[in-house]
């Protein structure tokens, strides 16, 4: 195969689990595209924070941009301590691509997006012509970009698509008028901080206790092996009438569980879109969707809920709330000794290429429980 402009990015470092990879990159000083690019990328994290290798034609595609573009910010990121990568692929085999890992850069900190912005009394209050000279600094020379002249997201996050490194300086430029008192910043970081975490934990329970559905789709089609996109027009107009239904995360993971039954009867490869997992909503949200779920064909080790159901049978611990299921289906199947299973766990973790999930199975099986015909790699 001939050189891809991936494979030009080396070093691996930590990782952190993907929900705190983005709230940290929505709140980071990182130019607008390069952000964009990272929130795509960490769509490719599962959940325990192991490294993805989606490629950057995959990402280019997915983010709108080209794929040097994709490149350059990924190495731009990847500099500045926001991922390591390493090639991924198994040994022997022609290919390799990069896998990602998430990680934060050295000595950073997560700070409310309000605290960039020099607040009212940020500062020390003078009068005369001190007084007059911190507001002089203070707003921007052109009046015609104040507060109120224009949305804030239009005069501030409009990024042409395909935006390459070049055009970064001017954004910056842009998004750079505001005077900052460090002192002052330092000393309220850590109180601001735990405001803003329980500011944000207020806002999202008013919206829905539930967490955000369309969050909980994706998780259960990664759980799947399967990347499931959502469109921010078509599809968020449906998870918001969702909410607004109250239909919570018990019924719609009843839902997904009857849409991947369809999928699979319909011997159909693709994701459970939102719209098709929408049409099964009124039968989970039925009187009678529980015992359906329970009754349904497929094996207890195919999905999250059969596999906690079986660990309560089996009087084994519950799965823990950031806890893979995948992860914990195999010590489900290790006390369960059912053969199906452990195959099933085995075949799962190949043909998804989840390297270290397999490692994990085989030394939690062990060798009385391995199938006969298994050899290590």
């Amino acid at each position: 195969m001939g050189d891809r402009p991936e494979d030009d990015l080396s070093e691996r470092g930590a990782s952190v689990k993907p929900w705190t990879w983005r709230h940290a990159i929505i709140n980071s000083e990182l130019p607008a595209t390069t952000r964009h690019v990272l929130l795509t990328l960490s769509c490719h994290v599962n959940d325990a924070g192991e490294p993805a290798y989606p490629s950057t034609a995959l990402l280019a595609a997915e983010t709108g941009l080209s794929e040097r573009a994709v490149v350059t910010h990924l190495r731009d990121a990847a500099s500045l301590g926001w991922l390591t990568v390493e090639k991924h692929g198994y040994g022997g085999q022609r290919w390799a691509r990069n896998q990602y890992y998430p990680r934060l850069p050295d000595g950073f900190q997560l700070v409310d997006r309000d605290m960039k912005r020099t607040e009212s009394g940020s500062v020390p209050q003078k009068t005369g012509r001190k007084t007059k000279a911190l507001n002089d600094v203070q707003q921007p020379v052109d009046k015609g970009t104040e507060a109120g002249s224009a949305p804030h997201e239009k005069a501030l996050n409009v990024v042409p698509e395909g935006t390459e490194p070049d055009d970064r300086k001017a954004l910056n430029d842009v998004q750079s008028n505001t005077a900052v008192n460090p002192a002052k910043k330092a000393a309220a970081i850590a109180s601001e901080e735990t405001a803003a975490a329980a500011a944000q934990k207020i806002s999202s329970q008013s919206k829905n206790p539930d967490g955000d559905l369309g969050e909980l789709l994706i998780d259960l089609e990664r759980g799947r092996g399967k990347v499931l996109r959502i469109d921010i027009e078509r599809d968020g107009e449906r998870i918001r009438k969702w909410h607004d239904q109250g239909v919570t995360a018990a019924a719609l993971r009843a839902a997904h569980l009857l849409a991947v039954a369809a999928r699979r009867r319909d011997d159909d490869d693709r994701p459970t879109y939102v719209a098709f997992v929408g049409g099964f909503l009124p039968e989970a949200l039925a009187p009678a969707a529980d015992a359906r779920a329970a009754s349904s064909d497929s094996p207890w080790f195919q999905s999250p809920e059969g596999v906690d159901a079986r660990g309560a049978e089996l009087a084994f611990r519950s799965r823990k709330p950031d806890e893979d299921w995948r992860y914990y289906r195999v010590l489900v199947a290790r006390a369960a000794r059912e053969s199906a299973a452990i195959e099933h766990v085995l075949n799962d973790a190949q043909r998804f290429n989840a390297v270290d999930l397999y490692q994990f199975a085989r030394a939690t099986f062990g060798a009385a429980l391995m199938p006969v015909d298994d050899y290590a790699s």
